[in-house]
């Protein structure tokens, strides 16, 4: 009886242990710290780490101290988009007890100097974005006769004023190009609503006019600056003009023989 009694005893000790590991393993872990990981393009964010977190907070969204199922991916998102430069939620998935959050930032593609405004940003996906001083990268520069100002969660596409639509494109194109990204660093809407882009190191404007036929034009401005204008002087052209299918006007500068 003594043997049993004993052995009942361990059978019910065993039975305990078991429960309390189970309730352990079962219980639901919560995440005690927040990683958030930043995504854009260049080397300018207008948002840091730091600022995500207190914007959160702000929102009333709670990430830590708490299981992870129960943290609504839509309510971080809604939060996240009162900044205007959130673009998206990447990932949002608990390692360990860190909850790690993957953050892309809206990025300026192009500085817009309107003539009845402020300044402003175009982004890569061609959405206006205001002006911050926490952008120090040189960009490329649309001045001349653009009269849309600055409007929060706009997009080029949705303009009247189909010009900022060209430059945007015509900025995105130049931006992939190595030979006229250094080059084109200014574009100006000039009377007639066209595009003319200003060449620094040659010191000429480039008729671009619209951004149809986009890729030939830009084509044929290779062949200028490769096979032809390579043989003249820097600044002995004052325009270059590559509207035209499968050729380009280069315009003379007027030297005035009289000095």
């Amino acid at each position: 009886m003594k043997l049993k009694g004993i052995l009942l005893l361990l059978l019910l000790v065993a039975v305990t242990v078991g429960v309390v590991l189970a309730i352990v393993r079962f219980r639901p872990k919560t995440c005690d710290r927040t990683e958030v990981r930043l995504s854009y393009t260049g080397s300018d964010t207008v948002v840091t780490e730091a600022e995500v977190l207190a914007l959160l907070r702000a929102r009333g969204v709670q990430l830590t101290g708490i299981a992870p199922g129960n943290i609504r991916r839509t309510d971080v998102e809604t939060a996240l988009r009162t900044n205007v430069w959130f673009d998206s939620l990447l990932n949002l998935t608990p390692v360990g007890s860190t909850l790690r959050m993957d953050i892309r930032i809206k990025s300026p593609l192009l500085s817009v100097y309107p003539d009845n405004g402020l300044p402003y940003f175009i982004g890569h996906d061609g959405e206006l974005l205001p002006d911050n001083s926490r952008i120090r990268s040189s960009l490329p520069v649309l001045s001349g006769n653009v009269r849309t100002p600055y409007t929060q969660g706009k997009n080029v596409s949705d303009l009247k004023e189909t010009t900022l639509l060209d430059a945007y494109r015509i900025a995105l194109a130049l931006s992939n190009d190595t030979l006229l990204a250094p080059q084109l660093t200014q574009l100006y809407v000039n009377d007639n609503g066209e595009i003319e882009a200003y060449n620094c190191l040659a010191r000429h404007s480039v008729l671009i006019g619209h951004a149809d036929n986009l890729d030939r034009k830009l084509r044929m401005l290779h062949i200028a600056y490769d096979k032809a204008l390579i043989y003249f002087p820097a600044d002995t052209y004052s325009q270059v003009d590559v509207r035209f299918n499968n050729r380009f006007f280069a315009t003379r500068k007027l030297v005035n023989h009289n000095l």
